[in-house]
């Protein structure tokens, strides 16, 4: 059985919303404007004036895709300021935007150390395992992503796509599939979900 044909379209569309963005687009995990505003939070590292120039220096680097310096200026705030977990997710972006899967695993591990709520991390973390064929991985990242975020869609298509591979659980992927379709019906995706549902036996 197939994953829809162009089941990639959300996810490529929502790992390049993640990457051109600076900060995690999560409002309970991050102020809007955190770049322009750092807020650790509780237990994370306050931000000295050099730490804070040099963050709000890699997130506008970032945000021109600019990745060479953007990791530069990350990992000069993070010199003195090791337990911010907003800047650790924005050079795990900056890595996953190089291809540099493994990097960008690495710092989306420790954002989430010291952040466990940081939904955009958990998903990036997913997807990276997800793009290195580490399935079992991806699995277990995306289904504490949708335990966490019950109400994601975005969280419930990646956890389907993920569970079509192997070791694939079909049934297991169509449920998720199928909250999906419940949680966004007019998403772009949306038809092509319901046709291999249809296509696959299930009634949607």
């Amino acid at each position: 059985r197939q994953f829809p044909a162009d089941a990639r379209v959300l996810e490529a569309r929502r790992r390049l919303e993640l990457l051109r963005s600076p900060t995690p687009p999560d409002a309970e995990s991050a102020p809007a404007s955190a770049a322009a505003e750092p807020a650790p939070p509780a237990g994370g590292d306050t931000l000295s004036r050099e730490a804070m120039q040099a963050y709000n220096r890699g997130a506008r680097h970032q945000a021109a895709g600019e990745w060479a310096a953007a990791a530069e200026a990350y990992l000069e705030a993070l010199a003195t300021a090791p337990r911010f977990p907003l800047t650790w997710f924005n050079l795990g972006s900056v890595h996953q935007a190089q291809l540099d899967l493994e990097a960008a695993i690495e710092a989306y591990d420790r954002a989430l150390e010291l952040d466990p709520t940081l939904t955009a991390a958990r998903y990036n973390l997913a997807l990276c395992l997800y793009e290195k064929e580490a399935y079992p991985a991806a699995r277990a990242a995306a289904e504490a992503l949708v335990a966490a975020n019950p109400q994601s869609a975005e969280a419930h298509y990646l956890l389907g796509l993920i569970l079509l591979k192997p070791p694939a659980d079909i049934p297991a992927a169509a449920r998720h599939y199928g909250t999906f379709l419940r949680l966004a019906p007019l998403d772009p995706n949306a038809q092509l979900v319901r046709r291999w549902l249809r296509d696959n036996g299930y009634d949607w």
